[in-house]
């Protein structure tokens, strides 16, 4: 019957996963945060940073034809926040007390495909917000 089958369904696609445990507690974290934010960082990293999301912006005069043509929206402030942040944690879990540039473009991927809005002409044409970041950062190179 059909409650039959719904049941079958109901009790063979599903179960309760095992949730991961935490490895940190919240002081640990908070410590491991502040460490990351007192790590220094070179106004040129910070301005390669502000220079790769204000690229991203369609409407800036540093944005490349690529980006006017396939971008709806640009990464914003909180993008180049994200980008030194990362840029930071990366030099540190490398044993480098402060990031360079080579940090900021390492992490700009996943920092900034979900700040980057691929406009319609994109969806049409195949190209994603990956790919943009990828026209990105070969088109500012360091």
């Amino acid at each position: 019957s059909s409650a039959q089958e719904e049941e079958i369904v109901m009790k063979t696609t599903g179960r309760t996963p095992d949730l991961p445990r935490g490895t940190l507690d919240r002081a640990a974290f908070l410590a491991l945060r502040d460490v990351v934010y007192a790590a220094p960082v070179a106004p040129s990293v910070a301005s390669r940073a502000v220079g790769l999301c204000r690229s991203s912006r369609p409407e800036e005069k540093q944005a490349t034809a690529f980006v006017r043509q396939y971008v709806a929206w640009g990464a914003g402030p909180r993008g180049s926040q994200n980008l030194v942040l990362a840029a930071k944690a990366r030099a540190l879990l490398d044993g480098r007390a402060a990031p360079t540039t080579t940090d900021v473009m390492a992490v700009a991927t996943p920092i900034l495909r979900h700040r980057v809005l691929p406009n319609h002409r994109a969806l049409s044409d195949g190209v994603t917000a990956d790919k943009i970041v990828a026209q990105l950062l070969s088109e500012t190179a360091v």
